[in-house]
């Protein structure tokens, strides 16, 4: 479509200045979703992981303003176990990470997407939030699974208890986009009213 010549001068001015966002809390740049999911083996970004000094000093989630991790999961008999269906110590965090493991995980292995396209081909709902906590190996992290909205409410959620997965596989992790974060809400995005010959439109609609 034709919007005018000024919408024209307008872009072509906007593509000159326009520069990649900076990320408010990092001296990298911003990236997007679609380039953080581009390898799915390669190791979560630092600024998503939430790490034991964190999780000491209370902090269980990550603190990047565009991205969210989303863990391959779905409920099982493990969501019903007692320690679940009570609140954990209130200094649990401050733990060393084996007790942690010891009291609050179970083994992450199975969670795998269903079928071989992997994220392209996911099931709707197969995603819930995760915190990814620290890494165990190359491509093996500790998560932590986080209520799902739309979900019956598991226990764990319900008394605050850390539901957590060891040896869980790096390539069941996916990046999604916070809410009201996407592109077009980004700084400096362009924005100019579109501008329609009457031509285009037929007579019969000119006079409404």
């Amino acid at each position: 479509l034709d919007y005018g010549i000024e919408w024209e001068k307008a872009w072509e001015a906007h593509v000159k200045k326009w520069k990649s966002p900076k990320h408010p809390s990092l001296p990298k740049q911003w990236i997007s979703a679609k380039e953080a999911n581009e390898d799915s083996e390669a190791p979560i970004l630092k600024e998503l992981m939430v790490g034991m000094p964190n999780l000491q000093k209370g902090k269980e989630f990550a603190t990047d303003p565009y991205l969210f991790t989303g863990c391959v999961y779905w409920p099982s008999k493990a969501d019903n176990d007692p320690v679940y269906k009570k609140p954990p110590a209130d200094d649990w965090n401050t733990w060393k990470a084996t007790e942690i493991l010891e009291e609050f995980s179970d083994d992450g292995e199975t969670y795998h997407y269903w079928r071989s396209g992997g994220y392209a081909t996911h099931s709707d709902g197969i995603h819930w939030p995760c915190s990814v906590m620290w890494k165990e190996s190359h491509s093996r992290y500790v998560v932590r699974i986080h209520q799902q909205p739309w979900q019956e409410t598991m226990p764990w959620d319900e008394n605050g208890t850390p539901r957590l997965l060891y040896n869980y596989p790096r390539s069941s992790i996916h990046y999604f986009v916070m809410p009201d974060s996407s592109d077009q809400h980004l700084p400096g995005v362009f924005r100019h009213p579109l501008v329609m010959k009457d031509e285009v439109f037929p007579e019969q609609w000119k006079n409404l």
